[in-house]
């Protein structure tokens, strides 16, 4: 058996070459378009060959009764093979470095998956919150863009310097130290400082409208309770009448409308 010479690197690497002459020829049999795909249990079996990811997630949404929302940053065919994965790492598995979010309903079901296509700021593993169960409030799964947003780092000073000893924070740490703080000067200060690290750069504030964007303002109203519980319409409120982006304050109006109202 020969093999053409851009393969034959040489005689160390000759079984190596087989071996994935073997595996191609393998995949080369298997014919475009052979899908299988199956949600049960907010988990996820597929077995598919050249399938476009866009006809992959219509299914999903078909057999999840879910809605789709956003677009694929990138259209394209997928192959891949695995049984009753959960969902978000299934999804992480065919999205690959697109963002997305799970938002689940009050009785524990799938009832939308964002698409996010904005820039992304740094990197992070992906995360996912298990969905409620019946009876309980709704949950709102965070995309896995916002641990990254949240992870970016700003240079800081004066008090909150201080408080956190570092000349830098991240985004995470100013908004819990605004939560938490017992002193109201450096937790006001702390979410100024956040504030002007979003709108100040491009990046951040395409990313951080992004994500709110593919949110209702019910998802968005509860994702503010689950962060800042009692304090979530004193921190929309702030962000409705502070924020210097027009987008920002036009969403934190109608979401801190949500909170008020209870639903």
């Amino acid at each position: 058996m020969t093999f053409p010479a851009h393969r034959a690197v040489g005689a160390c690497v000759f079984g190596l070459v087989a071996a994935l002459g073997v595996v191609a020829g393998a995949q080369d049999q298997q014919q475009p378009g052979a899908r299988v795909i199956k949600y049960r249990d907010d988990r996820l079996t597929v077995d598919l060959v050249r399938v476009p990811l866009g006809e992959v997630l219509a299914e999903i949404a078909r057999q999840s009764q879910a809605e789709i929302r956003g677009e694929l940053r990138e259209p394209r065919d997928v192959t891949a093979r695995f049984e009753d994965v959960p969902l978000a790492d299934a999804l992480d598995r065919l999205l690959g470095t697109q963002n997305y979010a799970l938002i689940y309903g009050e009785d524990g079901s799938l009832r939308a998956i964002p698409l996010l296509s904005g820039s992304t700021v740094g990197s992070a593993p992906s995360f996912s919150l298990r969905p409620a169960s019946a009876g309980t409030p709704s949950t709102v799964v965070p995309p896995a863009g916002l641990a990254a947003l949240l992870a970016a780092e700003i240079p800081i000073s004066g008090p909150v310097a201080e408080k956190l000893g570092s000349d830098k924070a991240s985004l995470g740490q100013l908004a819990n130290l605004w939560l938490h703080e017992s002193d109201p000067t450096v937790g006001a200060q702390s979410l100024r400082s956040g504030f002007k690290a979003i709108e100040g750069s491009p990046g951040l504030r395409s990313a951080t409208l992004d994500m709110a964007n593919n949110y209702s303002d019910a998802d968005l109203a509860r994702l503010f309770r689950g962060f800042a519980g009692g304090r979530a319409e004193e921190l929309v409120d702030i962000i409705a009448s502070q924020s210097k982006v027009s987008e920002f304050r036009s969403k934190a109006t109608m979401v801190l409308r949500r909170l008020q109202s209870g639903s």
